[in-house]
């Protein structure tokens, strides 16, 4: 009786992660954003941060990790951001430095844990259903007279249910896909990544069954091409002067920008690597910011022509932690979606592949270094793939599961 109270209490806790890194994600374009800025997102950060670590600490598993190279690489990469924060804290020199590292860098590190998270998804499965329902009904009712740019925002996370809608219900297939269809034709004008996520998602849900049907070296060889599409990209236009930005403008696509917010950004990190003792390899540290001249008359409330951080998760990354930070998410996303294609017993494994893979193309394009639902589930991804529960359960379990 009390294993299985403890369980309930994890799962709740599960639950109560999702739902705060939801609201983190929201909450820019809420009435409460205007009133509480700073003290609610800091107090969302830290409950985040404080309820992860107890769940890790009461739920240590590690069995879980499918090989020890998983669990080596998980390991480093604690001790690694670790020791930026440190680092970061000490090189801090001014107000907006420390309110940079303590408002978005280390919650971003506190996302990481959901690899975790991931490790424990068979325990996940049956509460899925009841997450999306209470994000449906509470936050539908809080936040949608803000406007269609928040509402699109609220459901950020809707393409992860899409991920797994071909094993849920008749009824809740059908809700999720009308939700994604509503926000994927809304013209906001504001958030094309997210729109391109959906349609990527949908095409995973139409196409389920051809996707299932093809082998998995196919796959993947797709999937380590993405994860090297922002590699190419950078190398490109660091020693090839090809900007694939500018090219982009020249396509007039629905799901992708025209709008080229992307080559200055990389103007301005190198320009700032040119000028500094900073190294490529291992980065500014977490607290660096870069000057930049295309943003100046915006940035003058930090008292110096600055910025922080970009839109992009990985120009975040190199800035702070360098070429070698990007190389060990690198590796644990490439570990993770072998582990999907070699060792899994189930044919879910494909898709979440082809999910982890893309994941890596969005955090390039468009998830800041911060706490959101957008990198708690890109890291919580990530850790499915390395579960040795996941990868030894079958379709008709991982369906059971999931319409308990």
């Amino acid at each position: 009786m009390i294993k299985k109270h403890n369980e309930t209490n994890y799962i709740n806790i599960f639950i109560a992660l999702f739902l705060i890194a939801s609201i983190a994600q929201s909450y820019n374009y809420s009435i409460f954003f205007i009133y509480f800025n700073t003290y609610i997102r800091f107090i969302l950060n830290y409950v985040f941060g404080l309820t992860i670590f107890y769940f890790i600490i009461k739920n240590f598993n590690e069995r879980n990790f499918v090989i020890n190279n998983s669990k080596k690489i998980f390991y480093f990469l604690l001790i690694y951001f670790s020791i930026y924060i440190l680092f970061a804290i000490i090189n801090s020199e001014d107000y907006w430095d420390y309110k940079y590292l303590f408002e978005h860098y280390i919650p971003w590190i506190f996302t990481f844990f959901a690899i975790f998270l991931g490790l424990n998804f068979k325990e996940h499965l049956k509460e899925f259903k009841k997450i999306f329902l209470i994000l449906f009904f509470s936050f539908f009712i809080l936040f949608f007279e803000n406007g269609d740019e928040a509402f699109v925002i609220i459901f950020s996370s809707l393409f992860f249910f899409l991920f797994l809608a071909n094993y849920l219900s008749f009824r809740y297939k059908i809700l999720i896909i009308i939700l994604s269809v509503i926000i994927l034709f809304s013209d906001v004008g504001t958030w094309r990544t997210n729109q391109l996520r959906l349609f990527y998602f949908l095409l995973l849900f139409f196409f389920n069954f051809l996707i299932l049907s093809f082998p998995n070296l196919l796959i993947r060889i797709y999937s380590i091409l993405l994860l090297f599409v922002p590699i190419i990209i950078l190398v490109s236009f660091v020693f090839f002067d090809f900007d694939f930005f500018v090219y982009l403008t020249t396509l007039d696509l629905k799901f992708i920008t025209t709008e080229n917010t992307r080559t200055f950004i990389l103007n301005d990190i190198l320009e700032h690597y040119n000028h500094t003792n900073s190294s490529y390899l291992f980065g500014s540290g977490g607290q660096s910011y870069f000057f930049t001249n295309f943003m100046q008359d915006s940035m003058t409330h930090y008292n110096k022509i600055a910025r922080y951080a970009v839109e992009s998760g990985f120009m975040n990354l190199f800035l702070k932690n360098g070429l070698f930070g990007i190389f060990l998410l690198l590796i644990i996303n490439f570990l993770s979606i072998k582990n999907c294609l070699t060792l899994s017993k189930n044919t879910f494994s494909k898709k979440l592949a082809l999910a982890i893979s893309f994941g890596w193309i969005i955090f390039f394009i468009e998830i800041p270094m911060t706490l959101q639902i957008s990198s708690f589930l890109f890291f919580y991804l990530i850790g499915i793939g390395l579960s040795k529960d996941f990868l030894e359960m079958k379709d008709d379990e991982i369906k059971e599961l999931l319409n308990k």
